[in-house]
């Protein structure tokens, strides 16, 4: 034997930089409530439950660091929610080093060290080198099915780390999904996800839109930005976490084996939860983040019209639809507040209080459409405009101002923000004083003039550089669409109103579900791309969907026409609006927007012809006869979590392949939707979930019990491609109602 082996052998086995230090602690087994920790001789730690036998919930990769600190530079910054993010020089803490595992009271702690990078090779009994950072890692069961876990380090100086990071082992064939609303990407192993609240963007790769809007101002977004993140997945081997954190955090799934969070400070609170499927995981999530409330009678009636153009255009649009016997439940009148020509586009006027000239009798224009049987939706966001510039109103931004209600810079004063041609100020919803002021001014301006909801926009924009009253803007930011939809939900119910009033929400974060009646995909282009057309739109709904946004919708159309100097780009061709509408009938709501350029100039609109009113009208017809259906899975939502919307996975997590999927789903457990989402296509091919599927239309029946199985359906302008579950009652229910409507 050579003499180098004889020293190893002597020595002990060279451990790779990244190996645990050793000695380690002896192996032991120590419960946290129902929860069991495992701690192994091979330097893993695991967590199980009685009852998912066989299945770990989380565990360690054996003998590699599970937790970790790095120190460097973290910049977030940017205006108007669109922010970028700047890592530099992080540098991480080498090796690990476990000191004990012991049971603590009802919880299980490991206590260790983690040690600089020395760049030293370390053998079997060698010293800890110095300036080690002890950690506590906890681990206590916080409700039937979370296991909560909280990493800790004991900092002489609070500077000393950037952020920490707990890592968990992977699979190479796992697959991640949840994360809220995720446009680009369903599954997100392989990629680094920065969890941050801001704009979705506009174009979000698309070219060459994402790169003039780039130089123009940063505007494009890519894969990773939305509206509503949440820190939270759920996997193809029933493993779920979340984070409690509120601060931007980064969940890394780079490393093939390795399920990497990352939490910006010095502490890290997360849960781990027990489910024997996906739809037990969410509703284990739910548990934490909130349920959503089924919505009112009235939602379920028929369209919600988005209009805009004052008493005497929405008259005539309201006779129009009338005559080609288009069921309305409501309009949607984002313009009562008046509006405003921008280099980007029509733009509103955030003031907060009727305009003259566009509605001189708001009140009793919201009467009159309520004589007609339709209700009225408006508007409103947690920004103020001076309303000077508007020549008309009260001045509520020098109220704000005053009262010292708006969010401050650096030195004091208001924090204007420029949003694409003028500068607002956001109301500080740290502030009670605030809130109490802005929530009379919803209650006054809004439920007093008789509206049965509205948008209630934005809620990514908080600077991270702001002054609030209270609170650290990096752990307000993430939380402040909580705040948002909190303070409208207070207005809503203080007023008695619960079960009238329905306010949509776009921007969210984890405990969103609890506080929102309704979500609402944002601004997608009027496009039929996977980046930020029609396609993101579906992906949206169906990850939003595993992260407890049960009612979510979109506008049914796209959103967002880019007009830059002559150019204009992305107008709403008639197919794109048909097919979207179909997409739109199999969700919670159906609702049309005239878009950021309304009228002929922006595209296609749906009186722009005989035929697409007709279409309407049919579609509409199809969206009330699910209202049976769509009843029954809200109460689910409400006691569940369960979404309405639904990726087939949910329902066969035996056949992880699905999830290679993005552009069909299901309306809860019964109904199969495959929209067509490219146009000059009059079928769809669609991956059917295990089972047998009738083709509502035909009666064809496809499908294989036993596997999921590829088909090709056909798929008619007016008769997308929808399959109920055979046997399914309320898929029988459905097509008898489809034939009293004369559809079928």
């Amino acid at each position: 034997m050579r003499p180098c082996v004889l020293l190893l052998l002597a020595l002990g086995t060279v451990a790779r930089a990244d190996d645990l230090a050793r000695p380690l602690p002896a192996p032991v087994t120590l419960a946290a409530g129902d929860f069991q920790v495992a701690w192994t001789d091979a330097g893993h730690l695991v967590v199980r439950h009685p009852r998912a036998p066989g299945r770990t919930l989380w565990e360690s990769r054996p003998g590699r660091p599970f937790v970790a600190a790095a120190r460097g530079q973290t910049r977030i910054h940017g205006q108007r929610g669109f922010f970028k993010v700047e890592e530099r020089d992080l540098r991480w803490t080498g090796r690990q080093a476990v000191d004990e595992v012991e049971q603590d009271g009802p919880a299980v702690v490991v206590r260790g060290r983690l040690l600089p990078r020395s760049g030293v090779v370390h053998v079997l009994g060698a010293p800890a080198p110095t300036g080690a950072l002890p950690y506590t890692l906890r681990l206590e069961q916080a409700a039937a099915r979370h296991l909560r876990v909280v990493l800790a380090l004991d900092l002489p100086d609070k500077q000393a780390v950037d952020r920490v990071a707990l890592i968990g082992r992977s699979d190479p064939d796992e697959r991640f999904v949840g994360f809220g609303e995720q446009f680009t990407y369903l599954d997100l192993k392989g990629r680094r996800l920065p969890v941050i609240v801001r704009e979705q963007g506009i174009g979000r790769g698309v070219q060459p839109v994402s790169t003039l809007l780039n130089a123009a101002g940063g505007a494009a977004g890519d894969w990773s930005t939305t509206y509503a993140p949440v820190p939270q997945y759920v996997t193809t081997r029933l493993r779920s976490l979340f984070l409690e954190d509120a601060a931007p955090s980064f969940f890394d799934l780079t490393d093939p084996r390795a399920a990497r969070v990352e939490v910006l400070g010095d502490a890290l609170h997360a849960r781990v939860l027990l489910g024997g499927s996906p739809l037990e995981l969410i509703e284990a999530f739910t548990e934490y983040a909130g349920r959503m409330r089924p919505l009112p009678d009235w939602a379920h009636e028929g369209l919600i019209v988005g209009a805009v153009g004052g008493p005497a255009r929405i008259r005539r649009l309201a006779d129009t639809l009338a005559r080609h016997d288009v069921p309305v439940a409501g309009f949607f009148l984002q313009d009562w507040v008046g509006e405003r020509k921008t280099p980007f586009g029509i733009r509103l006027w955030w003031t907060w209080t009727p305009d003259p000239a566009t509605y001189p009798d708001w009140p009793g224009f919201v009467a009159e459409l309520r004589g007609r049987g339709h209700r009225v939706l408006s508007y409103v966001n947690p920004w103020l405009v001076d309303a000077r510039a508007r020549g008309a109103g009260p001045d509520l931004f020098a109220q704000a101002r005053d009262g010292g209600h708006l969010v401050q810079d650096a030195k004091g004063r208001p924090y204007l923000i420029g949003n694409g041609g003028f500068d607002a100020a956001l109301v500080d919803l740290t502030s009670p004083d605030a809130r109490a002021w802005l929530k009379e001014l919803i209650r006054h301006e809004l439920l007093g003039s008789g509206v049965s909801g509205w948008m209630g926009d934005f809620g990514e924009a908080l600077p991270f550089d702001a002054r609030l009253a209270a609170g650290d803007p990096r752990d307000a930011h993430n939380r402040w669409p909580e705040l948002w939809a909190e303070l409208q939900a207070e207005v809503v119910a203080e007023a008695g109103l619960e079960d009238e009033v329905v306010f949509f929400s776009r921007s969210g974060f984890t405990r969103s579900p609890g506080a929102t009646r309704l979500f609402w995909l944002g601004d997608q282009l009027c496009s039929w791309d996977r980046h930020d057309g029609i396609k993101s739109a579906l992906t949206g709904l169906l990850s939003s969907g595993i992260s407890g946004f049960s009612l979510n919708h979109g506008d049914a159309g796209g959103y967002t026409t880019v007009a830059l100097g002559p150019l204009t780009f992305f107008r709403r061709p008639k197919e794109l609006l048909l097919r979207w509408v179909e997409l739109s009938a199999f969700t919670v709501m159906l609702r049309t927007h005239e878009g950021l350029v309304p009228g002929a100039a922006g595209g296609h609109q749906l009186d722009s012809d005989a035929e697409t009113l007709e279409h309407l009208a049919r579609m509409t017809k199809v969206f009330r006869a699910l209202q049976p259906y769509r009843r029954a899975l809200m109460a689910d939502a409400a006691a569940h979590g369960w979404p309405l919307v639904r990726h087939p996975w949910l329902h066969a997590p035996e056949h992880p392949d699905l999830l290679r999927e993005q552009a069909a789903f299901l309306l809860g457990p019964d109904l199969f939707v495959a929209p067509v989402l490219d146009p000059g296509r009059a079928h769809v091919d669609a991956t059917l979930p295990p089972g047998r599927w009738v083709d509502v239309w035909t009666g064809a029946v496809h499908g294989d019990p036993a596997r999921p199985l590829r088909v090709r359906l056909p798929a008619p302008i007016g008769r997308p491609a929808v399959l109920h579950r055979a046997g399914s009652a309320h898929g029988e229910a459905f097509v008898r109602a489809l034939e009293r409507e004369g559809l079928r």
